[in-house]
């Protein structure tokens, strides 16, 4: 036998896909194989309980080059005194990254201007750690407020990182409300991400809230293309503002769902770096870097038994951090009672460093490459992401088939699908 690590495998014989499938065939006792040990998913693609090197299918795979990601501690209340106590608290207990909802069209949320956000982040350095408003409409004067707060504090303009979270598409579609008619509203935005690329370019100034769609019942395809649609809305805003497409592309990130379907959620963020990387070589970008959020998703949490959902957690953020999302909020386990408590707060913060200082999962750059089941259905997804994105820009993007409604009839019918799946368990 050969010693040489390379020639390795070369000494064992080829086993094909047929064989595989007698040895299994020999454990079902009789049942049958289709429909025992396979299933389809909500896009239509087959997920196979077997897979081999005669049936994987892989394709290159773009930008997964680090390791690890930022531990993302959210917090929804309204006073700017308790917020400052919970976020240092956070940050010294292992946080890296903090993200703040505004009030916004009457809805709860820290008060937005240079002062209240002084004290909200007073004491926090904001070159050590990144920073994400969530301001809905609100998003230009809380994301101003904030830069001048930067400013204020003389904070390095290449150390400051986060997002100011503008999304006018994605509040439109989750809220109804925005403060100008929709076309305006990007354009406001497309001049803020021109401010912040000439002032703080490690800040983004959109994030694309790709969850929002997983919350409102789309499937993996469908919250991916809605992702894209918006996300090349947004670099057609910033190119007809006089923004360069590569400085422009450097000002979107995405957040998209994690949930429990643990193949399918590292599939979906491995395929929308594969699709993101295709639009950007369109525009003739080859080398941004894209960021990539994660968000446990909310529709798999439960009201009733919120100790089932630390579970749900685990497993959602496991599958975002092995598919390489560059920073991962787990929602509290308690979410859907109210606000979270500072013990399941600290749950879901601490439930990120077990997976990464303990199980080592921030050590390896996409430890998910190779695997034929892995690569197979992010390679499918991928097409059929693709093919459900042409649709939507054929429509006019995602924006038009928000206006026309078909967004929601789209949305609906997809929901009531999964509500018969749910009511026959």
């Amino acid at each position: 036998m050969s010693s040489d690590p390379e020639h390795f495998t070369s000494d064992f014989p080829h086993v094909g896909h047929e064989k595989w499938l007698e040895l299994v065939e020999k454990t079902l006792r009789g049942k049958d194989y289709e429909q025992v040990m396979h299933k389809t998913s909500y896009d239509g693609i087959t997920i196979d309980a077997l897979y081999t090197r005669d049936t994987a299918k892989i394709e290159p795979q773009a930008n997964i080059d680090k390791a690890g990601w930022d531990i993302v501690q959210p917090y929804w209340g309204t006073s700017v005194k308790e917020a400052n106590i919970a976020l240092l608290r956070d940050l010294e207990g292992g946080a890296g990254a903090i993200a703040i909802r505004i009030a916004a069209g009457g809805f709860p949320g820290l008060p937005m201007g240079q002062e209240s956000l002084a004290a909200v982040f007073e004491g926090i350095y904001l070159d050590a750690c990144s920073v994400h408003l969530l301001a809905d409409e609100e998003f230009e004067h809380a994301g101003r407020a904030y830069l001048d707060l930067l400013d204020a504090r003389k904070v390095d303009s290449s150390a400051a990182k986060g997002t100011l979270g503008a999304d006018p598409i994605g509040t439109l579609a989750s809220t109804g409300r925005l403060l100008t008619p929709l076309d305006d509203s990007v354009e406001t935005a497309a001049k803020l991400a021109g401010d912040c690329a000439s002032r703080y370019p490690g800040i983004a100034a959109f994030n694309v809230a790709g969850h929002i769609y997983h919350s409102a019942g789309a499937s993996e395809a469908m919250e991916l293309a809605a992702s894209l649609s918006v996300g090349v809305h947004y670099l057609r805003a910033m190119e007809a503002a006089g923004m360069d497409m590569a400085e422009a592309a450097s000002q979107i990130e995405f957040s998209l769902a994690a949930d429990a379907d643990m193949f399918m959620t590292i599939a979906k963020f491995r395929s929308f770096r594969r699709l993101w990387a295709k639009v950007l070589s369109a525009c003739g970008v080859e080398t941004s870097t894209t960021v990539v959020n994660a968000i446990t998703a909310a529709r798999m949490m439960s009201g009733r038994d919120p100790w089932v959902n630390i579970l749900r957690n685990t497993t959602a953020c496991f599958a975002a951090g092995i598919a390489g999302a560059d920073s991962i909020t787990v929602l509290p386990h308690d979410t859907m009672l109210g606000l979270p408590s500072r013990f399941s707060r600290r749950i879901a913060r601490n439930l990120q460093i077990i997976l990464q200082e303990e199980s080592y999962l921030g050590e390896v750059a996409d430890p998910a490459a190779g695997s034929y089941a892995v690569e197979t259905i992010t390679t499918e997804l991928t097409g059929k992401a693709w093919e459900i994105f042409q649709h939507y820009e054929a429509a006019g993007g995602l924006a038009e088939k928000l206006r026309s409604g078909a967004l929601a009839e789209e949305l609906s019918a997809m929901w009531k699908k999964r509500k018969a799946s749910l009511d026959a368990r």
